[in-house]
């Protein structure tokens, strides 16, 4: 699932600006091309609710480098700040299934913008099969 949804994210960051950015969700050794994004994930939750239900969340950072050196780039950072915050609410899974993301917030400095934001939802935990108890007797006697 996790997978699932970093392509999920890239996608839909891909299509919020037209693929005019390259988009990395591995560490880059050589050639990096800027301006560019970096998707991962930070951390994931698992919390176990009545049953087998349990809710689970992944908790993403999506960090944008502008160009270094680059003129203008505070404003571009804005700009790429407000689309992150208004487009990438919700992400399309490959079944089409719609998950929305929670707790976004976004975070600049001189060199990097990083958005982060919280995909979750309930699942059901895979069954396991009781083991049946041993038999017991009982012998009792009222007063």
């Amino acid at each position: 699932m996790q997978n699932e949804i970093t392509v999920a994210v890239a996608k839909r960051v891909d299509e919020i600006f037209a693929g005019q950015y390259p988009i990395y969700t591995d560490p880059v050794e050589q050639g990096l091309e800027t301006p560019c994004f970096f998707i991962g994930i930070l951390k994931t939750d698992v919390q176990p609710m009545l049953g087998r239900r349990c809710l689970r969340s992944w908790e993403f950072r999506v960090q944008f480098l502008p160009e270094e050196n680059g003129h203008g780039n505070r404003e571009l950072m804005n700009r790429v700040s407000e689309q992150l915050m208004e487009e990438l609410e919700y992400i399309a899974l490959s079944d089409g299934t719609l998950m929305r993301g929670t707790d976004r917030s976004c975070e600049a400095d001189d060199q990097v913008l990083t958005f982060l934001i919280r995909f979750g939802g309930f699942f059901l935990q895979p069954e396991t099969p009781a083991e049946p108890m041993e038999r017991m007797d009982l012998k009792g006697e009222v007063p």
